[in-house]
């Protein structure tokens, strides 16, 4: 255990409990199975308790060390992943929300991907990506609005100008 969270425990004459192994990664299933809605397992109470209580007693233990190394905000910022939900939650919401409008699995995905690159371009505090990515640029020159490079193959076009397609191939 790193000192700086282990010190705390010690002034209070406590320490860390070691688990084995195989219960540490029940409870990474439960998280990777179930999110943050179904709760772990809380080996010290020996019960499932909400994961929001369980990033309560996190914070506790924290606490100090977030305010002196200036971190408390990102930290307390998963309070707001509770609150809104993870981006899994969201994912599934938007792929679910395309799919229930008649879109087909494709379509869902392209819509699951754009809302990460949105959400990926927007600073923290605003509502609007800050970047626009320009269509025509980059390895995706041939792109347009219509047709963008992740639909185009690669072999459907001769090589961009001043690029050499590559070592001559022997069949």
């Amino acid at each position: 255990m790193h000192p700086a969270v282990s010190l705390p425990l010690r002034r209070q004459n406590q320490r860390w409990r070691h688990y084995p192994p195989f219960l540490i990664r029940e409870n990474r299933w439960r998280a990777q199975r179930y999110g943050i809605e179904e709760g772990m397992v809380d080996f010290g109470k020996g019960a499932m308790v909400p994961f929001s209580h369980l990033l309560e007693e996190l914070f506790d233990l924290l606490a100090e060390d977030a305010a002196y190394f200036g971190c408390a905000a990102e930290v307390a910022h998963a309070r707001t992943i509770l609150r809104r939900g993870t981006s899994a939650d969201r994912q599934l919401a938007r792929y679910e929300a395309v799919k229930a409008l008649g879109g087909s699995e494709h379509a869902a995905l392209v819509a699951v991907v754009d809302e990460l690159v949105e959400e990926t371009m927007t600073l923290p505090g605003t509502t609007k990506p800050q970047l626009k990515p320009k269509v025509g640029t980059g390895s995706c020159a041939r792109a347009t609005p219509r047709r963008p490079c992740s639909e185009r193959s690669s072999r459907s076009h001769p090589p961009a100008a001043g690029r050499h397609p590559g070592p001559a191939r022997r069949i």
